[in-house]
């Protein structure tokens, strides 16, 4: 069984619940096989078959099961491109940073020691950014996908807690809000590094 702390308990029914068009008739989602929700945290199951009853058609993946394992094999894990977007604008602004510091949990993206914040940047695919147009689901290995997505939405959840715990400050930023960024849609950002927000996510839909 996949367990699963309750603020991902939280992240995962939202995961599951944007996946689905509002349909005023039932139809039974294809993700839900009883061998995938017998899987599944009990609370988890609740909220697939509150889904399939109130909800109809899930938004799976629309590239074929070839094209994603090519898609998936030229993922890096450090170094992405929304990465480097933020980290050329935020020394373009004059913030210092360090990189994947393997001292701290999780070691994020970026470090600001000056102003005790810790910065991840997620890929809205594997972390699941909730109701998120990118964060889909593969139609094929679904029971997989769902397994190591709520995996994955425990472990940055343990992550930030950590480093709440420590003192840090944790921003998430991302990939769908660096797709396009320049100086407006980044604008607020140095303000709010300067500020005392502890823990904040962008964008949110």
């Amino acid at each position: 069984m996949v367990k699963i702390g309750s603020g991902a308990k939280r992240a995962l029914k939202d995961v599951i619940l944007s996946r689905y068009a509002f349909r005023s008739t039932y139809n039974p989602c294809p993700v839900s096989t009883n061998k995938t929700i017998s899987r599944l945290d009990p609370t988890v199951k609740s909220w697939i078959s509150f889904g399939e009853r109130f909800y109809g058609e899930e938004r799976m993946d629309t590239v074929d099961a070839k094209t994603r394992s090519r898609m998936m094999s030229g993922i890096r894990n450090k170094n992405t491109k929304p990465e480097l977007t933020l980290r050329r604008y935020l020394h373009a602004k004059g913030f210092r940073y360090r990189l994947h510091v393997k001292t701290l949990p999780g070691q994020p993206d970026l470090v600001l020691p000056k102003y005790n914040l810790c910065i991840f940047v997620h890929g809205c695919f594997w972390h699941q950014h909730s109701r998120c147009p990118y964060a889909t689901i593969p139609k094929s290995n679904t029971e997989f996908w769902l397994k190591k997505f709520a995996i994955n939405i425990n472990r940055d959840e343990k992550t930030i807690a950590l480093l709440l715990d420590r003192g840090w400050r944790v921003f998430t930023i991302w990939e769908c809000g660096l797709r396009k960024a320049d100086e407006v849609i980044l604008g607020w950002l140095p303000k709010t590094i300067k500020g005392q927000e502890r823990i904040l996510t962008w964008p949110e839909y």
